[in-house]
């Protein structure tokens, strides 16, 4: 005699039809909650009685990052089954440095591993976090030297301008990220590679929904 229950995980793709499923069967489950320490999440059976029917809960700390979840339920050739369910979601976004710069991901990002290694790809250009704003400098100076792009230490709250001073910089970027200060790491050689960042900044901020 056993259970068998599963848990979604987020998806890798955004594709719902590629869902992460981990089935955990637990033999001779003689006392519940049961808990699974690899996929870190937690089943209650009946932890509280109804009219008719069997409640089930079940909590999941995620440790993927991921901007998706995909929560579904579904029956296989059983007629007259009811599902009915309360979730909530709770989603916390860990405070990291930023690489602001405008990529291409097939093109740019995606063909350097260190640029993979400093920080995540976001397609709004602006939230790339990162684990270390020195390395994300690093990275950028090394692969981008001739590009405009910054970078945000949102542990000193300084904003790192190279190929830009601030009359390239956003009003509504300043008001995102409120640094207290701003160091211009090397000021543009060409002002057509600063204007270039911007203006592609811009766009994709406008296609994001921002102001």
């Amino acid at each position: 005699m056993y259970t068998y229950y599963g848990i979604i995980i987020p998806s890798h793709t955004g594709n719902p039809d590629d869902l992460w499923f981990f089935p955990s069967p637990n033999y001779e489950t003689s006392s519940w909650p049961v808990y699974d320490p690899v996929a870190n999440f937690k089943v209650y059976i009946n932890p509280y009685t109804i009219t008719s029917g069997v409640v089930a809960i079940l909590k999941w700390y995620g440790s993927f990052f991921t901007p998706q979840l995909y929560i579904s339920a579904f029956e296989r050739n059983i007629n007259n089954i009811w599902y009915a369910a309360n979730i909530r979601i709770m989603w916390a976004y860990e405070s990291s440095p930023l690489a602001i710069i405008p990529l291409d991901f097939n093109n740019d990002y995606a063909p350097y591993r260190e640029l993979r290694n400093a920080f995540g790809y976001a397609a709004t250009g602006i939230d790339q976090p990162g684990w270390n704003a020195q390395d994300i400098i690093s990275a950028l100076k090394d692969i981008y030297p001739n590009r405009a792009w910054a970078v945000f230490d949102d542990v000193q709250k300084i904003l790192y301008l190279y190929n830009l001073t601030m009359d390239y910089v956003p009003d509504w970027l300043i008001n995102k990220l409120a640094p207290v200060g701003v160091k211009v790491l090397q000021s543009p050689s060409d002002s057509s590679i600063a204007q270039a960042w911007l203006n592609e900044l811009n766009a994709r901020n406008q296609q994001a929904g921002g102001p």
